[in-house]
């Protein structure tokens, strides 16, 4: 596939788009190999973003998935200004009218939504110089030193307030990555910037995690309208029937962002038609997606289900409003936590106190025991508790700078 054959599609693509009512922007397309695209997409779509092991190990998850035909990535967009959209050059000509068909979407979404009012349309920039950053400091410091902190700084990189417009760092009971940041005793200089950088990029993805399914369904429901639109040769009906059907299969018990989504859309458009459109464009999240519009034959279509010992004894009409409370609460606050810092107890004793607002699922002790281990030693570099609830039962992990203790502290909660 060369850029002359995307220029042209995407003439026409861009056309029926516009015809339709999608609101066009800016974007910057560019062609790469199936392996640079899955190193993009590693990093979060970011090629200038710091280098880190987990990355490479996400690159071997991905590599792995295309070597073995479990998976392909064809696309990855930059929520930027302009917009950067990187495509696989080894797509068939004719399946790529679909990807930048979805793409379109995928931008207009971005410019649209609510959830991205408030992220920087400079972060290609920003990221440039956080590289920067970190690789003097690796210089300085060695790699050792800095990956030993940077590992510790991500275990807290998903918590730095739910809200993204909040631009103060370390203000929300619920922004622990910043509360570090400013507050944690005995950090130099070059380790609180570490935080700080962290704690940029973690609020620029932050809205993605939110939008995940409603993103996807947005960017699916738009491109089969706006293929629809045009007049296609056989061979390109065939691509983008085949290309539809990739991205829609049931992958049970995995859900299917594409899938759900264009299902959700499509019911939010076919209830309340452009006002429910423009609610999908502007305002709702996953989960306001899913509460508005789930209905029980999505649930049926899109394989969603909650595994049962004897499915005989399933009630169809309960079992679906069971399926969506489940899928809600995977999906409440990206499927992550609900930490909170108690910052006057912990700037008054210098012990970290921090709080597992339990909303019906445990956390993983395995991981907890050893994410406070690396906050304790690497960063608060003091004793840091944690309350939680474990099996119906109030606990406390403490971790005194030593070991990790744990106390059960309440009967069993309801």
């Amino acid at each position: 596939m060369t850029e002359n054959t995307v220029s042209a599609m995407l003439d026409r693509v861009g056309e029926s788009a516009d015809r339709l009512g999608l609101p066009l922007y800016s974007t910057h397309f560019e062609l790469v190999s199936t392996c640079q695209l899955n190193q993009l997409a590693s990093y979060g779509g970011m090629p200038v973003r710091y280098r880190h092991w987990s990355f490479g190990k996400l690159f071997g998850h991905y590599q792995t998935a295309y070597d073995f035909r479990q998976s392909r990535i064809y696309e990855m967009v930059i929520n930027h200004d302009p917009a950067y959209a990187f495509l696989d050059r080894t797509m068939e000509p004719t399946r790529t009218l679909v990807v930048l068909a979805h793409v379109l979407a995928h931008v207009a979404y971005f410019r649209s939504h609510a959830a991205f009012a408030h992220t920087a349309s400079d972060e290609v920039s920003v990221m440039v110089e956080h590289r920067r950053a970190m690789e003097s400091y690796q210089r300085r410091y060695g790699r050792q030193t800095l990956e030993a902190f940077v590992d510790a700084a991500l275990v807290m990189a998903d918590f730095t307030a739910e809200s993204v417009r909040n631009r103060s760092v370390g203000e929300e009971p619920d922004d622990l990555l910043g509360f570090l940041a400013l507050y944690a005793p005995g950090l130099d200089a070059w380790q609180r910037h570490i935080l700080t950088m962290l704690h940029q990029e973690a609020r620029y993805f932050w809205p993605q995690q939110l939008t995940k399914v409603a993103n996807e369904g947005y960017a699916t429901f738009w491109h089969r309208r706006i293929l629809s639109g045009l007049r296609l040769t056989a061979d390109e009906v065939l691509a983008m029937a085949k290309t539809n059907a990739e991205l829609v299969q049931v992958t049970p018990p995995q859900l299917n962002p594409y899938r759900l989504g264009y299902l959700l859309v499509q019911q939010a458009q076919m209830v309340d038609g452009e006002r429910g459109m423009l609610r999908v464009a502007k305002e709702l999240f996953d989960t306001g997606l899913v509460r508005e519009y789930l209905t029980a034959d999505a649930v049926r279509i899109s394989g969603l289900q909650v595994s049962r010992t004897d499915p005989a004894k399933v009630e169809p009409e309960k079992n679906w409003t069971e399926v969506k409370q489940s899928l809600l609460a995977d999906l409440d606050h990206a499927g992550l936590p609900r930490l909170t810092v108690d910052r006057k107890t912990s700037l008054n004793t210098g012990c970290l106190q921090l709080i597992h607002c339990h909303t019906g699922r445990d956390l993983d002790y395995p991981m907890l025991t050893q994410a406070l281990t690396l906050v304790a030693e690497q960063i608060w570099r003091g004793e840091v508790v944690i309350t939680t609830k474990y099996r119906g039962m109030a606990h406390r992990l403490r971790h005194d700078g030593e070991t990790v203790r744990d106390e059960v502290i309440g009967e069993a909660m309801t």
